[in-house]
């Protein structure tokens, strides 16, 4: 019987896990940055954000480089929780096997008649 760490599927499971929850809070943080961001843009003074020409083209242009960053890191939140799940799942499978065959083998060598007399 392989260790464990030797295990593909559960090392595989691992590394999916960790992966998947660095994307998910980067996402998460970058998301809630991009929302904050968003709501002070829209939240500029009328007056002042429509005073200047140029700096409302500035502004909706912000806006909507904002907008389309926070698309994409909600995208990255939603793949590493994918990716997560998918890590646990075979995490799961990789440590049952293990465990199954180490079940079996201990069973086997308390089972077997002593050889020795």
């Amino acid at each position: 019987m392989q260790p464990l760490h030797k295990n593909v599927v559960v090392v595989t499971g691992v590394v999916l896990v960790l992966l998947g929850i660095g994307n998910w809070a980067t996402g998460e943080v970058r998301l809630r940055e991009h929302e904050e961001l968003i709501a002070s843009i829209e939240h500029a003074a009328p007056g002042e954000a429509k005073a200047a020409t140029h700096n409302a083209d500035g502004d909706d242009e912000e806006l909507e480089l904002a907008r389309v960053r926070m698309d994409f890191y909600h995208v990255v939140a939603t793949g590493g929780r994918l990716v997560t799940a998918i890590g646990l799942v075979l995490t799961a499978i990789g440590l049952a096997r293990y465990l199954r065959a180490r079940g079996r083998t201990s069973s086997l060598r308390t089972t077997r008649p002593d050889e020795s007399g």
